[in-house]
């Protein structure tokens, strides 16, 4: 999944963030934000279930599961906060992801699933987030020894158009899909060849059933325009910024 949490609360909450810790320059919060990420990324695969509940009912005490003293310990030392300061930033970001996690659930209906695959995808945010002894305390060895990715630069104009067609596809999609149900069931019920096998010797007998299989296309037909447009507003928020000096 195309989206970047980590740069999402980096741009939307900067206001936020940089009031929490002021002391505190842009990577430093960066190296935070990827911190609670991380933690979110090894929730999510010890029980997934779990944190997708904590997050649909707003509590925030599931953060440090599975963190003893000293982990946390080695996790604070790599940033510029004393312990005690360091869980209490990290509890505040937390609070920031999961109320963009829930909006984002309300909103396209991503159910524990979706969730779980949003979670899961941010590790291909995180290289170079944060120092090699965080994922190291976290067990995301897949982390160690990766440099952050360089962006190359945006054209709002193109953005704003593929986001556009984005949209109308999906539209489109969302519509022509009933009409497609619809004509299949017309076509069943006016084929009598189709019929053929209620009146075959097997009929009735016991049929393979295949594994339910989750409805991807609602999905992402619904997340990726909403994901787009955020993005885009972050995108523009940056590009005023930069104009205004």
């Amino acid at each position: 999944m195309a989206f970047s949490l980590l740069d999402h609360l980096q741009n939307s909450r900067q206001t936020e963030i940089q009031a929490l810790v002021p002391a505190i320059d842009a990577d430093g919060q960066r190296e935070l934000l990827a911190i609670m990420l991380g933690q979110l990324i090894v929730l999510d695969r010890s029980n997934s279930q779990a944190l997708y509940q904590a997050i649909a009912a707003q509590k925030h005490n599931i953060l440090w599961q599975g963190l003893d003293d000293q982990a946390i310990s080695q996790l604070a030392a790599t940033t510029a906060l004393p312990v005690s300061e360091f869980k209490s930033v990290l509890d505040q970001l937390y609070g920031y992801a999961s109320d963009e996690i829930h909006s984002l659930d309300l909103t396209a209906n991503l159910e524990q699933a979706g969730v779980s695959e949003l979670i899961q995808g941010q590790t291909e945010y995180l290289a170079g987030a944060a120092p090699d002894q965080v994922w190291h305390v976290l067990n995301l060895t897949e982390l160690q020894g990766q440099t952050a990715t360089t962006e190359t630069a945006v054209d709002l104009n193109a953005s704003i158009a593929s986001l556009n067609k984005l949209m109308m596809d999906a539209s489109q999609m969302n519509t022509q899909t009933p009409d497609h149900a619809h004509h299949t069931d017309s076509a069943v019920a006016h084929d009598p060849d189709l019929h053929h096998d209620q009146h075959d010797p097997s009929y009735g007998h016991a049929s393979i059933e295949l594994p339910s299989q989750r409805p991807a296309p609602r999905f992402f037909l619904v997340l990726e325009p909403l994901i787009a447009l955020l993005i885009l507003i972050a995108l523009w928020e940056i590009y005023n910024n930069l104009t205004g000096y």
